[in-house]
């Protein structure tokens, strides 16, 4: 039986290496970003923020489970430190609270590598995806490639209050 949609619907959309300094919603004279423009005109657009560390393998766990660093320890004696199974994350509160949970993602730091597909419901890894133009993106997984997945997912649930994580690189 699926969840009944009855909370507001949660999006993550994560964009690694993302420079704000590089986006016309921040002022950068090419027109680089124009749906983040649009739909910075019609949000909320944050002017100052900050990351806990400048590396994907530190900062995502840190957004997805609310502690420091040196507190959740992924990626502090290696490369491959994952994160403990014993760490709450913001899947499980929102999957305790009755939320369907998926993860989309493009990189291995935020999600496998990292232990952070731990509890979701759906978890699309970067290996799950048809990389369209293969060669052209040099092997990576594109929003596009992205989309192919999450589109359809969106569409089956619909009517379910879900949290999707979504974590791609940046092509700007």
């Amino acid at each position: 039986k699926k969840p009944r949609r009855n909370k507001p619907n949660v999006v993550l959309y994560v964009i690694d290496t993302l420079r704000a300094d590089h986006l016309s919603l921040y002022g950068y004279s090419r027109n680089t970003s124009p749906f983040l423009a649009q739909l910075g005109a019609k949000g909320v657009v944050f002017l100052n923020c900050r990351s806990q560390s400048p590396w994907t393998k530190f900062s995502i766990p840190t957004i997805m489970t609310s502690l420091y660093p040196h507190t959740h320890r992924v990626g502090n004696q290696s490369y491959t430190d994952p994160l403990p199974e014993s760490v709450i994350t913001l899947q499980d509160y929102l999957r305790r609270d009755g939320y369907l949970t998926a993860n989309f993602s493009a990189n291995p730091l935020g999600c496998t590598l990292s232990n952070l597909d731990q509890g979701f419901d759906y978890s699309f890894t970067p290996h799950a995806y048809e990389i369209s133009e293969h060669g052209k993106k040099k092997g990576q997984v594109h929003s596009d490639d992205l989309n192919r997945r999450i589109i359809p997912w969106l569409e089956n649930h619909a009517n379910s209050s879900f949290f999707i994580y979504i974590i791609t690189f940046s092509t700007i």
